[in-house]
């Protein structure tokens, strides 16, 4: 799943690299499967159940972008990448 042209200065195009982002920012995020749900965790903190992997990624795109937005400045070890 990708974010497409509305936002070319995101530090991600995708899903793996939103998550990733999210990770460097010590969100800790895990995923899990249970009775057919897809699971977001941060950490021991419950964030999404979604019925699909599609689901999960649309959540994590959108929560990356939020954050991107509200700006991770100033989270110590957080290092945007350069480009």
């Amino acid at each position: 799943m990708q974010i497409g042209r509305s936002f070319p200065n995101a530090e991600f195009h995708n899903y793996s690299e939103a998550f990733e982002y999210l990770n460097r920012a010590h969100w800790n995020l895990a995923i899990t499967q249970h009775d057919g749900h897809q699971d977001l965790w941060a950490g021991d903190q419950h964030l999404f159940r979604g019925e699909s992997v599609e689901q999960v990624q649309a959540f994590v795109l959108g929560m990356a972008l939020t954050f991107s937005l509200v700006g991770p400045h100033d989270i110590p070890g957080f290092e945007p990448r350069s480009r």
